[in-house]
Formats: C-alpha cells, structure tokens, sequence
C-alpha cells in the first residue's frame, strides 16, 4: 500500500513594532502582545527584514562613568579646586569645550577684556585635532597683574596668581577615553608658564562609545551566540547623532524556541551587551513569523 509523504507549505505572519510598543520606563524594550498565548517551537523561525530605529543613544552618560572632571585654577601662591558634572546627552568636542567654558564662567574664574566690552578669556581651550584625528587642549596662563587689558568680574571666584600659572584639568577615566586624553594626571603636570601651554591627546578620541545596536528577543534560543537570544545587529556609526537609521533587508529566518507566551520582547543593547538608553523611542519595525502548516 503506497502512501504518499506528507507537504506543507509556509505560512508566514507579519506583525508591526512602533512607539507604543515601547515598555515604558525600560530605556530599550518594546513588547509586542498576541490576541492570544502562542505555542513556538523550534520548528517555527522568525526574521526582522525592516527597522528605522534613531541613533539617539547619550556619549556622556553618568552610568558609563564618564562625566565628570576637576578643574585647578590659580589663586594667589594656590589652587583653587572645583569638580563638576555633565549632564547626561551627546557632546562633540566642541559642545565639551562649551561645557568647560560655560563652567568657567559659572563659578567666575576668567577675566573680562578691558578693551572689549563684554569679551571674557576662560584661559583653556579644548578642540579638535583634524590633522592627528585627535583632540588638543591650549592652557592660556592667567596673568599676575591686570595691566591695560584686563578687568576682574565683580564676585571673581580667585585672585591673581603671584606666578603666571595656567589652569589645569583632570578628567575622569571614561571623559580622557572619550577624548583620547589617557594621561590618568591633572594635565598639564607643570603649570608654571608665562606662555601657553598646548597638551595633545595621546589616543584616540572615542566620541562614539555606541557603534552597533544588538536587539535580543525573548522568542529566541540559539546555544552557538551569546547572548543566546540574540536576534539582530544593527551598525549606527556611520549614521550621526540624530538621524534615523534605515535597514531593509532580504530576512534572515532564526529558529524559535519552545515557549508558551503571548508576549515579543526586544531589547536593545550595545555592541558590548550592556543596556542602553534611546533617547527617541520613535521606532518601525517589522517582524515576520514563519511556521511549516501541513497542506
């Protein structure tokens, strides 16, 4: 008696991921909920062919340990030490110079131009280094007496120094990565200058920390990956701060694993597997289902 083999045939479903599938709070998941409690096994695959998802992830983050600095400004024959923190966001090199310099201002270390009106001189510089891919900080030394050309600010944070001295600055370990400025020392070592004194970055300037956006989902079981769940990688550094990243792709099919569940959850990671924060939770994201149905 002949008997004939069993056919089947794909059946594929498609569900769609946006903002209000974001689970709030979490900083990186979205979850999906079925009508119904749904049996996955492994026979059963599922692919992500579309996301559009924002390069929106902080640089300068209090849980990264990377934003804090001390400053040392000349007072007299000593220094005046004043530390201060970031807020949380996404700085160039420029915006940190900002940083440094609103600071400065802040707490009245500077001098006003008695030439002209409403010009100030912070007495540090922070830039970019284009010819050496690098950063470069120029120290101005604060001068010891006023002469013609400069007016103390009424509240100054400091007196003159009794030596022509420049300031100094220390960052914290993860800003002198982010800068390439791995010196682990105040800098400059030795203040005492009646010039300026310009300190190079000795690495190089990792103004990115986030260069890839590794999406675990909980549907996912695969022992050859860690994480073991992990669904998809999706590259940001090409793209700027800001704007959207777009990956349309012929889809890769991952096996399920055996689960009883009415929930799909994404999250989003780093390239090192640490939780990130995306500060735009507009999202579009494309997941396909596919099981084998017998015909």
């Amino acid at each position: 008696m002949n008997s004939k083999s069993k056919q089947f045939r794909e059946d594929i479903k498609q569900i769609f991921l946006n903002s209000s599938h974001y689970v709030e709070n979490s900083g990186n998941k979205f979850k999906y909920t079925f009508p119904k409690d749904i049996q996955f096994n492994e026979t059963m695959q599922i692919s992500m062919p579309s996301i559009h998802v924002y390069n929106c992830v902080d640089n300068v983050n209090s849980s990264y340990g990377n934003n804090t600095f001390d400053l040392y400004f000349p007072s007299g024959n000593t220094e005046i030490k004043l530390s201060y923190t970031i807020p949380d966001g996404y700085y160039t090199i420029s915006d940190m110079n900002t940083c440094i310099t609103n600071f400065m201002l802040e707490s009245k270390l500077y001098l006003d131009s008695a030439i002209d009106s409403g010009s100030a001189t912070t007495f540090i510089y922070l830039s970019t280094n284009d010819t050496q891919y690098g950063s470069v900080i120029v120290f101005s030394p604060v001068p010891t007496s006023l002469g013609t050309s400069y007016i103390m600010p009424a509240n100054a944070g400091f007196t003159l120094p009794t030596t022509s001295r420049t300031p100094r600055i220390k960052f914290c370990d993860g800003l002198e990565t982010l800068l390439g400025m791995n010196y682990n020392s105040i800098i400059p070592s030795n203040n005492v200058s009646t010039s300026a004194l310009t300190i190079y970055s000795n690495d190089t300037p990792i103004i990115s920390p986030i260069d890839t956006y590794v999406i675990t989902c909980n549907l996912i079981h695969n022992s050859f990956s860690i994480p073991t769940n992990l669904f998809a990688s999706i590259p940001v550094a090409s793209v700027s701060f800001g704007e959207m990243i777009v990956k349309d792709v012929y889809p890769l099919w991952i096996n399920t694993m055996n689960i009883n569940t009415k929930e799909l959850i994404l999250t989003f990671l780093s390239q090192d597997l640490n939780n990130i924060t995306l500060r735009d939770k507009e999202i579009s994201i494309v997941i396909c289902i596919k099981t084998m149905v017998e015909i």
